[in-house]
């Protein structure tokens, strides 16, 4: 057997651990992409591909490094083909976390104790899809169903989170995380247009780098009182050079007016709003956390086509430590 009741308990303590404490524990997520309108409105997935493929970006990648067309990724083929080609994919990849989770999958959700291969596809296609129109497969039904306690989204700062207050009576908690990445990546072409966005949100104008993170203060106090704690950022590198609000300023204005900023004038700015966000959580209470060192969208072309978080990026090499050790030490020294 493949999936046994000790899979991956190698010795008796793992086995009382997981068994005896572990196994019986509520799931607490504090960071992940689940879209509240749709555990909200809880309409069931039509089929094993709108569960399992049609946002998940990871098994996409994995996909595409199989020399699946995109076409059956991403594109316009049948559902139906696009699940034999995650199947035929999964033959492929023995050992890679997706076989293993994909087939737990299957074995405790749906009760379905088969590898899933292009042999058997027809058959878990159809037992799977049954299920799926079931209330107990349902969006809120799959969450109720594997004992989920908290799910802490992550949430752009203009977002109105008008989905979490509809959740408020749920068994389970939906908290909303701030993820201001599209404030902080100053660098981006849509960020003139975003301060817009975020202007409005705040009802403050916002004309300076002190305006910028009064608004977000704003936002931050309109998280607070909708069940926020905690704040995500996503960041390739922290800043190691010295700065000051008028350097903050400086680099704010000239991306406004100027539009090019060097590599440094971008870190710099990157981390000293961070700081100043960081501040801000420290009086809410809240926890930061960082995604660090991840880079985005290398493949243009698919970028071009498919958007951000769609399978194009990849892990960084870039120097992390002493920018890291900076900017926490200089947050220890506030504290």
């Amino acid at each position: 057997m493949f999936l046994t009741d000790d899979f991956i308990l190698k010795n008796s303590f793992a086995k009382q651990l997981y068994h005896e404490y572990a196994k019986k524990q509520p799931i607490i997520d504090y960071h992940c992409h689940l879209d509240p309108k749709e555990i909200f409105e809880d309409q069931n997935f039509t089929n094993l591909t709108q569960a399992w493929l049609a946002g998940d970006h990871y098994k996409w990648r994995l996909m595409r490094a199989n020399g699946v067309a995109e076409s059956l990724i991403t594109g316009d083929a049948d559902d139906y083909e696009k699940f034999c080609a995650w199947a035929q994919t999964l033959e492929a990849c023995i050992g890679n976390p997706l076989y293993v989770w994909t087939n737990l999958e299957l074995k405790r959700i749906f009760g379905i104790d088969e590898r899933l291969t292009l042999a058997n596809a027809a058959s878990i296609w159809e037992k799977a899809n049954q299920q799926l129109q079931t209330k107990e497969f349902s969006p809120r039904g799959l969450i109720k169903k594997m004992a989920v306690e908290v799910i802490c989204t992550t949430d752009d700062p203009i977002d109105s989170l008008t989905y979490h207050q509809k959740l408020a009576e749920e068994s389970f908690a939906v908290y909303p995380t701030f993820r201001p990445d599209k404030a902080i990546n100053l660098q981006n072409s849509e960020f003139p247009a975003y301060l817009k966005q975020l202007a409005a949100a705040a009802s403050k104008e916002i004309t300076s780098y002190q305006t910028l993170v009064e608004a977000l203060t704003v936002r931050i106090s309109y998280f607070q009182q909708r069940g926020c704690r905690l704040a995500d950022h996503s960041l390739s590198r922290l800043g190691e050079e010295a700065y000051d609000t008028a350097a903050l300023e400086a680099i704010f204005q000239k991306r406004l007016t100027t539009g090019t900023l060097t590599n440094e004038e971008i870190r710099q700015f990157q981390t000293g709003l961070l700081i100043d966000l960081m501040r801000q959580y420290a009086k809410q209470g809240w926890t930061a956390q960082l995604h660090l060192m991840a880079t985005r969208n290398n493949n243009q072309k698919l970028f071009q086509q498919l958007g951000p978080d769609s399978g194009g990026d990849a892990m960084g090499d870039d120097r992390l430590a002493s920018g890291l050790s900076r900017t926490l030490a200089q947050l220890q020294a506030e504290s």
